[in-house]
């Protein structure tokens, strides 16, 4: 039951950093390195990071 009320919680809160689709590769001797692929990330308003 707490999850639930989080998730509403959640819903409330306007986004105030929105991520998405966000990739990174490492460029070495021996080729890229990728270190993330198509990550997605929502930062609202009040939270912390």
């Amino acid at each position: 039951m707490p999850e639930q009320k989080k998730e509403r919680k959640r819903e409330n809160l306007k986004e105030a950093l929105h991520l998405e689709n966000i990739r990174k590769a490492y460029h070495t001797g021996s080729g890229d390195v990728p270190v993330l692929k198509g990550v997605n990330y929502d930062i609202c308003r009040g939270e912390f990071i």
